[in-house]
């Protein structure tokens, strides 16, 4: 009989996981951080991407709204500065992506996932759940 490891042995035990985690983690602090620094009418229009090399990049839904945003970045890139957990970015670039994208659908297919695969991506989201909070 196989042994099962759990999520938590399996993070710890898969460093590239473990990674992918603490990057997600901070993508959620650091967006969680941008919304309260936003002017209000910017934050149901602006998420984070992604931050590569110390530049945060911002997805906006519009050009509209990324015109809006590029008028706030000096000011944005100096309240992060203040901040001592995000000091290190260096500048900030944000990229249009359209809210209302069309979702892709699968007709009359049904993705079905192995129960064991179910029972990890449920351990998984407990673990983050708890790394949250």
């Amino acid at each position: 009989m196989k042994h099962r490891k759990s999520s938590k042995q399996i993070l710890a035990s898969n460093s590239k996981l473990k990674g992918l985690v603490h990057k997600t983690n901070y993508l959620n602090t650091l967006n969680q951080r941008l919304l309260t620094l936003l002017a209000p009418p910017l934050v149901d229009h602006c998420t984070i991407a992604n931050v590569r090399q110390n530049v945060l990049i911002i997805y906006v839904n519009s050009a509209a709204w990324g015109m809006k945003l590029r008028y706030q970045l000096p000011e944005l890139l100096e309240k992060l500065r203040g901040d001592k957990t995000l000091a290190d970015i260096s500048s900030i670039e944000y990229k249009i992506r359209p809210a209302n994208r069309e979702k892709v659908t699968l007709k009359n297919e049904k993705v079905a996932l192995k129960a064991q695969h179910k029972l990890i991506l449920d351990e998984l989201k407990s673990v983050l759940k708890d790394n949250k909070n």
